[in-house]
Formats: C-alpha cells, structure tokens, sequence
C-alpha cells in the first residue's frame, strides 16, 4: 500500500512531501 501525504511544516513554507511504503 502507498501512501503519499503531503505535510505542511510551520517553521517553513514549503510543504514536504513524504511518501510511505506501508506493507501489511
């Protein structure tokens, strides 16, 4: 299972991109 979350940190305004790779 993919999954791709985008998250916005708040000391930047650039949102990171962070993609997990979930097997279950």
């Amino acid at each position: 299972m993919l999954i791709n979350k985008v998250v916005y940190h708040p000391l930047t305004t650039k949102p990171i991109i962070i993609i997990l790779i979930i097997k279950v």
